[in-house]
């Protein structure tokens, strides 16, 4: 990242005078297999990519902290940390999300002094890569380092969360920012949410993702998520268990007739889609493209047909970068479909060519056309300067 320090550098002094002191990074995500388990207590398989936050920053006399874009220096903004003013919808998302993140910071009784930020991102818009976890935890990672606050990487990971629940007053899984602050390279991690421990699994020799994104005609349906933590929660009732992480197949069948069909269908998907999890991960390690191929096509089924998260436009997305595929990887979803992208693994040997069949058969299917990044998985948070 040589030439992005001095580019950002010379930006960052033209902004504020000043010499940059330091530079970290903090990277997006992807979900290979889980998501809608975490709320319920479940395990989930997410790996860090190449796309993130750069953050560069310095400390100042005085008690102000500015923060700014390094595209775009007219937006600016200054915070005295003791007396912060109510976050608006009005405001950019980035700038809401570091004032969360001083917020929580303060609200667990840590005082900074003066600092100057200069915000830089890599994530595309409007795909489900975590940008704002990405944002989270580059600053908490920084202000961690810089301060020598003691924070562990979940610790980095908890304000992260706080911050997004200061900012929208929802309250988000912590795998997102967790990820993002303890991802090994070419590694994706297996998450257990029930007691927050994790175990790096080797990805496959030369794998590479690939998201595929709708442009246009898809928009974030967040209320679909909370609505599907609802019903799990509530099938979960059914068995007197706090969540349906304690809940195994057999005895969801053995209960069917005394649930709605509705949550019944809820929960065959969470529950499993846990065991596809740990499938996957097997998977990885035994480098078998056929056998992930078969998991992420089952778990996407699940989605679609019993979560009833996808669309058509997303399950058209995914049959047609299946068949690009073959028995060489497999497509999903990411996440549990609030935006329109879909996640793909796959050797580097076929990527092109999966790219270009991709992208030329899915206008010829779709009114809408698609756009697409290739990363690995990547490393967590760190200082890089």
């Amino acid at each position: 990242m040589t030439s992005l320090w001095d580019n950002l550098s010379r930006r960052f002094q033209r902004q504020y005078g000043q010499a940059a002191h330091a530079l970290y990074h903090a990277p997006g995500r992807v979900n290979l297999m889980g998501a809608s388990t975490s709320a319920q207590n479940g395990f989930v398989l997410p790996c860090a990519i190449g796309f993130g936050t750069t953050l560069i920053m310095a400390p100042t006399r005085g008690n102000k902290v500015n923060a700014g874009q390094s595209d775009d220096p007219s937006q600016q903004v200054s915070w005295d940390p003791d007396h912060f003013p109510p976050t608006s919808d009005r405001d950019p998302m980035w700038i809401n999300h570091i004032q969360g993140v001083l917020m929580a910071l303060r609200a667990r009784g840590y005082r900074l002094t003066g600092l100057n930020i200069m915000v830089h991102a890599s994530l595309p818009p409007g795909v489900a890569l975590e940008d704002s976890a990405s944002l989270g935890v580059a600053l908490t990672y920084g202000l961690n380092d810089l301060f020598h606050l003691g924070l562990s990487p979940q610790g980095i990971a908890q304000v992260s969360q706080q911050a997004k629940r200061e900012v929208n007053a929802r309250q988000d899984s912590l795998v997102d920012p967790l990820i993002s602050a303890i991802a090994s390279e070419n590694h994706a991690t297996l998450i257990d949410c029930k007691t927050l421990s994790w175990q790096g699994i080797p990805m496959p020799d030369s794998a590479h993702l690939v998201v595929f994104n709708i442009q246009g005609g898809m928009s974030p349906h967040w209320h679909l998520e909370q609505e599907r933590q609802r019903q799990c929660s509530q099938a979960a009732c059914y068995f007197n268990q706090p969540s349906l992480r304690e809940v195994s197949l057999d005895q969801l069948n053995a209960g069917r007739q005394q649930m709605p069909p509705q949550l019944f269908r809820r929960a065959r998907h969470v529950i499993s889609e846990n065991q596809r999890v740990l499938a996957l991960a097997d998977a990885l390690v035994q480098q078998d493209y056929r056998a992930i191929g078969q998991l992420m096509a089952s778990s996407h089924q699940s989605l679609s047909g019993d979560f009833e998260l996808a669309s058509p436009a997303i399950d058209a997305l995914v049959g047609i970068t299946r068949s690009a595929l073959g028995d060489q990887g497999g497509v999903r979803m990411n996440g549990i479909g609030c935006y329109g992208d879909v996640v793909a693994l796959m050797p580097e040997t076929i990527k092109s060519a999966v790219i270009k069949q991709v992208m030329q058969e899915y206008p010829k299917q779709s009114e809408l056309y698609a756009t697409f990044i290739s990363t690995r998985a990547s490393s967590g948070a760190c200082r890089v300067r």
